[in-house]
């Protein structure tokens, strides 16, 4: 992503599908400015909310009866 290319710093978290933020982790050898903080824990929330509504979605429409599926990778 061009962001990570250009940033010395990133904040990775763990969000669960209600939007509450399970943790938190700051990478990198860059500063965050604590006025973003929160700006970057709204957007990570709202964003981990997104994702985990879209990855239940397609486990569900995987788990229907009857269909076929390949199985890949090491998961065979």
């Amino acid at each position: 992503m061009q962001e990570e290319a250009c940033s010395l710093a990133r904040l990775i978290m763990g969000v669960t599908s209600s939007g509450q933020v399970t943790g938190m982790f700051k990478d990198g050898a860059g500063s965050l400015d604590p006025d973003s903080i929160a700006d970057m824990v709204e957007t990570g929330k709202k964003v981990g909310q997104a994702v985990n509504k879209t990855l239940v979605k397609q486990l569900k429409e995987e788990e229907k009866p009857g269909l076929k599926t390949e199985s890949v990778g090491f998961l065979k």
